[in-house]
């Protein structure tokens, strides 16, 4: 190893650190110990059953949505059987921590320690980026959505490098917990089953194949179809609009903000022209299992799109980690591909130079995600008070209430207290505005460094609490109080930390 290169390889990997230290410094002042959407069907419906010992074995395999969220409920179970509490935070700091195995991983089957050291920095850069802020800050998406592609990468690689059987049912394993947190993982278990056919371990091929019936078999088990999955037909009938948004889909480490996004589109179309000519570059010395990775990530964002196309929900932002997932194995086959010149090396740098800049730009983009945050917070605090202020309104608008009134949940529940949200409070005055939204007048540098995630917290007359609502950060507007201000003329107006 020459100076120069070395001098290179600690610069990259002091980036990269720096890069992930960022993204969790970030995530402990952004994350809050609350269940958010989706934790409430997979987790908080569960708890009483689990306090009282009536747990069983469906309970593990029951499903949410499309999905029988395995993975995630087995930290959420065994937490509160251990620690006898639940903590969500907890949960998304688990689910977070696949983003570093997925960097390593990427690390070492694309063996960048070598001859393309700063592609580690842009593994991270892409893969630390808060364009999918809803996985970041959400318990069972965080688990789900980071979780699945880790298992998938790791199961397929065994199975596509390995001659061990035992190693090779280690990956159908795996691929198997892939199933059993999103259900497109079944996909990937054929992916599994056919590599060892192309490879014609027979022997291996046999027992994966028997135990793939088994699983597949579990899953479909009492199986009913997702009220929200919108039929595949709907996408195949317009095939032109498809292609569009599969294009979109692959470039979708951008920030989507519309259904026909042509930065992203051209995204999709650049990578697609990368692979090709990295396979014709490369031909038969192409890395298997990374190829192998990258198709099955390609396929899965047809099935995304196809089947949530009248919905749009391909666009949503849990669904950025599987284009993450794309533009990584598809940069590391291309640079694989470059011609050994100096070309290659301002290529690289270029590429470095894109996701760092787009990392720094999606920094900002979970500023909407943590004001809806910050309503499932305040929605919490307001249990105890009647007050129905939900984010899911007018939906759901009792889901919350009904599930925190659980005696059980409430024994375990270790987040949100109202006692703690109350010990920096600073009283405020409202004023409303044209709009007839009400803004706070005095919001002053100070208040800002004391208060990082505020509520306004409204007191009667009396001095009872009448209820907390949410305030946006950045414009200091809140909701819409004319509902407790109306009817209580005399409130006086908190400025509460919802992150003591």
């Amino acid at each position: 190893m020459n100076k120069k290169f070395k001098i290179q390889k600690i610069l990259a990997i002091s980036i990269t650190i720096l890069v992930v230290l960022c993204y969790f410094i970030s995530f402990t002042e952004l994350s809050l110990d609350i269940p958010i959407g989706d934790d409430f069907p997979a987790f908080v419906d569960l708890t009483p059953a689990s306090v009282n010992g009536n747990l069983s074995t469906k309970d593990f395999f029951s499903q949410i949505n499309e999905h029988r969220v395995l993975y995630d409920r087995i930290y959420w179970i065994t937490g509160i059987k251990l620690f006898n509490t639940v903590n969500f935070q907890a949960l998304q700091l688990i689910g977070n921590l696949s983003l570093i195995m997925l960097l390593l991983f990427f690390v070492k089957i694309g063996k960048l320690g070598t001859n393309s050291i700063w592609l580690i920095p842009t593994v991270a850069f892409v893969l630390f980026s808060w364009v999918g802020y809803s996985n970041s800050l959400c318990a069972m998406m965080a688990l789900q959505n980071y979780g699945f592609p880790l298992f998938v990468c790791v199961g397929l690689w065994f199975m596509a490098t390995s001659s061990d059987i035992y190693k090779t049912l280690l990956g159908l394993l795996i691929l198997s917990l892939a199933f059993f947190t999103t259900g497109i993982g079944f996909i990937a278990i054929g992916f599994g089953l056919s590599t060892l056919l192309i490879r014609k371990n027979y022997k291996a091929l046999g027992y994966s194949s028997l135990i793939s019936i088994v699983v597949i078999v579990a899953y479909f088990a009492f199986y009913t179809p997702s009220p929200v999955q919108s039929s595949i037909f709907s996408g195949l009938s317009q095939p032109f609009e498809l292609i569009k948004r599969y294009f979109a889909f692959v470039g979708g480490i951008l920030p989507i903000s519309s259904l026909s996004p042509i930065p992203e589109i051209m995204l999709g179309i650049v990578l697609f022209s990368a692979l090709g000519f990295s396979l014709i570059r490369l031909k038969k010395e192409a890395p298997h299992a990374l190829l192998l990775i990258t198709i099955f990530f390609l396929l899965l964002a047809a099935i995304v799109v196809a089947a949530r196309f009248e919905l749009n929900e391909y666009i949503a932002n849990r669904f950025k980690i599987n284009s993450a997932i794309i533009f990584i194995c598809i940069i590391i086959l291309f640079v694989k591909a470059l011609p050994q010149n100096k070309i290659r090396s301002f290529i690289i740098i270029g590429i470095t130079f894109f996701a760092a800049s787009l990392n720094l730009f999606n920094y900002k983009s979970f500023n909407d995600y943590r004001f809806w945050v910050d309503e499932f917070a305040t929605d919490l605090l307001n249990v105890n008070h009647g007050l129905n202020t939900t984010a899911f309104l007018p939906k759901r608008g009792d889901y919350i209430r009904k599930s925190f009134y659980s005696d059980e949940f409430q024994m375990v529940y270790s987040g949100l207290k109202e006692t703690e949200v109350l010990k920096t409070s600073i009283p405020i005055v409202l004023e409303q505005n044209s709009e007839g939204k009400y803004l706070v007048n005095n919001w002053s540098g100070m208040e800002m460094k004391i208060i990082k995630r505020p509520a306004i917290l409204v007191s009667g007359v009396d001095g009872n609490v009448l209820g907390f609502l949410p305030i946006n950060h950045t414009s200091g507007s809140c909701t819409d109080l004319s509902e407790i201000i109306k009817s209580n003329t005399n409130c006086s107006f908190f400025l509460v930390n919802l992150k003591p």
